[in-house]
């Protein structure tokens, strides 16, 4: 065997490991986009329009029946460092859970309740019921 085919024997338990490295990345990848588009995310998602907040800030209303948005999933865009308040009447007991920034909203399904947000973690952050555990709002915070 020439030295062409000795290098080639040598390099083929690399490139069958790479190889399956990469397959089973890919695998990995695929489950979770999977998983992740039959977690939470109700359809019709991308239909929603987002509402965009001033670069101070501002206030969200929503509400609630059952752990659901009477009016659909809302996404609202904030500045980094902008002060974003949600206000939320729940028609029932309930709690809200703003993931990222681990805040909880704690709903007695009578009176509103109020979340006051500091934004200063960029990124997109759900707000899950935890009735439904589905989100009721998506937080995006730009630099």
């Amino acid at each position: 065997m020439g030295k062409n085919g000795e290098a080639l024997n040598r390099k083929r338990p690399f490139i069958a490991g790479l190889l399956l490295s990469t397959l089973l990345s890919v695998g990995s990848v695929q489950a979770h986009t999977a998983n992740a588009q039959t977690s939470t995310l109700p359809q019709g998602l991308l239909e929603n329009k987002a509402i965009d907040l001033p670069a101070a800030g501002g206030e969200i209303a929503l509400s609630l029946n059952k752990g659901k948005v009477e009016a659909g999933l809302t996404v609202v865009r904030a500045k980094k460092g902008a002060t974003v308040v949600i206000k939320v009447q729940s028609k029932s007991v309930d709690e809200l859970h703003l993931h990222g920034y681990d805040l909880r909203l704690p709903l007695n399904g009578t009176s509103p309740g109020e979340l006051r947000i500091h934004a200063l973690k960029t990124g997109r952050f759900e707000m899950e019921s935890h009735t439904t555990h589905r989100p009721v709002l998506i937080l995006e915070v730009r630099p």
